[in-house]
């Protein structure tokens, strides 16, 4: 099933019902826009950086008493390895924050992947948990409410064109 914009649109509410009132990033044409759009109607301001690690960095340091105050998007590839420096600093701090890149399916083919990357396997060392937009909001929200328990920490979310159910939680014992 493709994503649309009612995937979205759930997506930015589960995100606003865990207490994310700003946006950080720099953003595509594609996924990343359109959820910008849907948070932005929902009153989410969004700021473009200069970079990605910014993005991170900023939205952990949007610090709320409940939930996660800020989400940094991005694009896939380049955009999402800019990325992870703030992931990192924001896992080490104990700063709890989400974080949302476009990405391709699993099932793409390597050829129409440019410059692909295994976010999953980047997220494992430097996130609490990993997952993907998918029409099951419960996952996104047991995610999302991850972010902030026990040692807060970052999550992150791939915004795919298929949506699919997955969610990992990565343990640190």
């Amino acid at each position: 099933m493709n994503l649309s914009d009612e995937h979205l649109h759930r997506f930015s509410t589960v995100l606003v019902e865990h207490g994310v009132d700003k946006a950080f990033g720099i953003t595509g044409s594609g996924l990343s826009l359109r959820l910008i759009c849907a948070l932005r109607e929902k009153g989410v301001d969004y700021h473009c950086v200069g970079h990605e690690a910014a993005a991170a960095l900023m939205a952990g340091g949007a610090l709320k008493r409940d939930g996660i105050g800020a989400v940094s998007i991005s694009i896939k590839g380049p955009g999402f390895v800019n990325l992870v420096p703030g992931l990192l600093s924001n896992f080490y701090e104990g700063r709890p924050m989400a974080s949302v890149s476009e990405a391709y399916n699993g099932d793409a083919p390597c050829h129409m992947a440019h410059k692909r990357l295994d976010h999953k396997s980047l997220c494992s060392n430097v996130a609490k948990g990993y997952g993907k937009v998918s029409t099951r909001g419960e996952d996104i929200s047991r995610l999302l409410a991850l972010a902030g328990s026990e040692y807060p920490g970052p999550v992150h979310v791939d915004l795919c064109k298929q949506a699919e159910n997955s969610l990992s939680v990565f343990s640190r014992e």
